[in-house]
């Protein structure tokens, strides 16, 4: 049973990275209570009760998934307890889906490119909600970075829409948008009231930053979720080809594949982590360089004592880094860098100081 209860924690665990994202220390947790079951099966009982945390949190964000915990005495309470709470669990049924008209854009300013007062037909448009502030945001700027300059020259618009809170006022979002939107390219819009940003984001159940939609030729909503499958969804939109029916069960597949990868990187031995990235970018090249594998990887690099492949890993991200403005990447390549993973190479060590952000 000690194997069962393994696979089904680790699974957990990338449930709760799939529907719980800003509940960041889920998997960490997660996986530190599977490995604690494995080496004495005799606490699964204890275990199973602080297991309940973890999968009520995914509950609240949208899972429904029972089927990978085994069938085993230890866990019939932890199983009984979370059906209590999917039966319990009120959370409404989106009112904006898949195949819907668009909502309006309302903005108090448009701090970068034209006011989009209407999604013209024929068009196709991402909007991407967005804070300025660290975090996941900041994390993937690099890829939607790349997914602009990639579609440029195609019948796509981008829109990065934010909205006024206590971490992520207008004038932050001015500033961000003064030191990176001209290389961005897309066009900014700010509002001071969440009424366009629940009437896509609460309205469609979504409640991670960033989330993207994508606005079909037609002015209807063809995809919401995370910006890491626009490379996979919004060539399809733009041949006409996206079908969200059948693309939503591949893109479910996938989701759970690359949230296992993130998990074995940050909490896995290295060949194992660096095996499941390859394997995964292998099998879907849309997904190569994703942000979200660059500290861990290379961590992993280092952990697993290929410190040539790891200065070669540190120099291109470094000068590209450098070169986006990108200061989230450098503070995750300087910390990194001058972590006990290093085990105190004066060269390692050197290229973390290199990093260490100087940007504004």
């Amino acid at each position: 049973m000690t194997g069962e209860w393994l696979a089904a924690l680790a699974a957990l665990a990338a449930e709760v990275y799939v529907y719980a994202p800003d509940f960041a220390s889920g998997p960490a947790r997660a996986y530190a209570l599977a490995a604690g079951a494995a080496k004495d099966p005799t606490t699964k009982a204890r275990y199973a009760d602080r297991a309940i945390t973890l999968a009520v949190e995914a509950i609240h964000f949208g899972w429904k998934g029972l089927a990978q915990f085994p069938d085993d005495p230890d866990f019939a309470a932890v199983r009984e307890r979370l059906v209590r709470e999917l039966e319990q669990d009120t959370k409404p049924a989106p009112s904006l889906k898949v195949g819907d008209p668009a909502p309006a854009l309302k903005a108090d300013a448009w701090l970068q490119g034209p006011e989009v007062e209407a999604f013209v037909p024929g068009r196709v448009y991402v909007v991407d909600f967005w804070a300025a502030r660290p975090g996941p945001c900041a994390t993937m700027t690099p890829l939607l970075e790349d997914v602009q300059a990639a579609y440029r020259d195609k019948d796509v618009t981008f829109i990065a829409f934010s909205t006024t809170d206590p971490m992520n006022s207008r004038a932050r979002v001015a500033a961000w948008v003064a030191q990176r939107g001209p290389k961005l390219g897309c066009r900014f819009a700010h509002a001071e009231k969440r009424t366009t940003q629940d009437a896509w984001m609460k309205a469609a159940g979504r409640a991670e930053f960033p989330t993207c939609f994508i606005v079909d030729r037609a002015g209807k909503i063809a995809f919401a979720g995370p910006p890491i499958f626009l490379n996979v969804v919004l060539p399809r939109v733009l041949a006409g080809t996206w079908k969200a029916e059948e693309g939503a069960a591949e893109l479910e597949k996938l989701e759970r594949e690359a949230a296992i990868v993130r998990l074995l990187l940050r909490q896995g031995d290295a060949e194992t982590g660096l095996k499941a990235l390859a394997d995964l970018e292998a099998a879907r090249q849309e997904l190569i360089g994703l942000p979200y594998y660059v500290g861990p990887k290379l961590g992993l690099l280092l952990r697993g004592k290929k410190f040539e492949e790891a200065g070669k890993v540190a120099d291109a991200t470094t000068a590209q880094a450098i070169a986006r403005a990108d200061a989230e990447t450098l503070r995750v390549l300087s910390t990194v860098l001058r972590s006990t993973a290093t085990g105190g190479r004066k060269d390692m060590l050197e290229r973390g100081g290199s990093a260490r952000p100087r940007l504004a």
